[in-house]
């Protein structure tokens, strides 16, 4: 078993886990979200299912990515990110968690179905948590962009990721960045939610180890602990 100082690690970087799990096509997109971003989710769709599930994330990430036409020149897009400013040379329809991860290297965000249903890629976008596996670059240049790496002050954790680490919240791990992300947008909206308040807005966020009771009891310790300063609304 891994000892505390690794965990609290793996919660303030969301670092643990790096392989994907099963592709996109165990996942019925709801008409919606196929409609707002059925050229992303296709990409996804086509490269996750030539991809082994035990291959490196990073594989499936590069294979997704969106390229410029050779020859031509794209200006560069500004991207607010965890209160520092980047210049990220991509075409505006490459998703955000391409971006992140392999452009800026914020890899806690996670790859997980490519069709914005598991939560794993959750970030916060202008207060607002949403799915950057499904999100463009190029609709969310010059917003407001808040990651996992980017809740912790130092090295001081938020109260949402102590309190996953203290009620134990997580398995594999592959899915705890996202649900602390949503979790903070929980309280943020909420500070005082009642159980089945928690079950309903987490409802998005898939653990496929089932660790949902203690992810629960996660959220309510943090809603105890203190204020969330950080955070969001879904």
């Amino acid at each position: 078993m891994a000892s505390q100082h690794i965990v609290r690690k793996w919660i303030l970087q969301g670092r643990k886990a790096e392989y994907a799990p099963p592709v996109a096509a165990q996942y019925k997109v709801h008409r919606s979200v196929a409609q707002t971003a059925k050229p992303v989710i296709e990409q996804n769709r086509m490269h996750s299912n030539r991809m082994s599930a035990a291959a490196p994330l990073r594989y499936i990430i590069s294979a997704s990515r969106h390229s410029c036409p050779r020859g031509m020149h794209m200006p560069p897009l500004k991207l607010a990110i965890n209160g520092h400013t980047y210049d990220v040379e991509a075409a505006p329809q490459t998703s955000l968690l391409t971006v992140l991860r392999e452009h800026l290297d914020l890899t806690g965000s996670k790859y997980g179905c490519g069709e914005g249903q598991c939560g794993a890629c959750t970030v916060l976008i202008d207060g607002k948590a949403q799915r950057s596996c499904i999100t463009r670059v190029g609709t969310v240049a010059n917003k407001q962009i808040t990651t996992i790496e980017g809740l912790a002050q130092g090295e001081h954790l938020h109260p949402v990721q102590q309190a996953f680490l203290d009620a134990g919240a997580m398995q594999c791990g592959y899915c705890t960045s996202g649900m602390i992300m949503s979790a903070v947008a929980l309280l943020k909206q909420n500070p005082s939610p009642e159980d089945g308040e928690v079950v309903d807005f987490m409802d998005g966020n898939i653990c496929r180890c089932g660790t949902y009771s203690r992810i629960v009891h996660a959220i309510q310790l943090a809603a105890k602990a203190a204020p969330i300063t950080k955070g969001a609304s879904r």
